[in-house]
């Protein structure tokens, strides 16, 4: 019986877990301020929308496996091209500019070391229908 989680994740104690929170309370804040709305997508998504959307580097080290009914998933290795098939299909009918922002934890089969976790957790913001790079 293995009782450490697999190497690249880890555990968060409460020290950890708080300063996560501080850190992803000030994104939320700053995003709010800026009119841009959290949205959270799926930590499983299938494989087609990252072979797509995504540079070889990244597919390279994603986390597939297929699932019971044998289609090919990943888990979420950034967070860009779930929040852009978000759009596509669930907010196509809202008007420009739509403004979102979200913190998730993302995972990728890299080489653990200093400040690079198989489990990351990135925090960003996306702009869709506006050409003002000030939106």
């Amino acid at each position: 019986m293995l009782l450490e989680p697999p190497r690249g994740m880890d555990d968060l104690l409460p020290e950890e877990y708080a300063l996560k929170q501080f850190i992803v309370d000030t994104i939320r804040h700053v995003y709010s301020d800026y009119g841009y709305l959290e949205v959270e997508t799926p930590t499983v998504e299938y494989y087609e929308l990252f072979e797509a959307k995504s540079g070889e580097e990244i597919r390279d080290r994603m986390f597939d496996f297929h699932d019971k009914a044998g289609r090919r998933c990943v888990l979420r290795p950034e967070v860009t091209a779930s929040i852009a098939r978000l759009v596509s299909t669930k907010l196509k009918a809202v008007a420009p500019p739509i403004r979102l922002g979200y913190i998730a934890d993302c995972y990728r089969y890299d080489e653990p070391q200093w400040g690079r976790r198989r489990r990351f957790w990135q925090g960003g913001f996306e702009v869709f229908g506006s050409s003002n790079p000030l939106s």
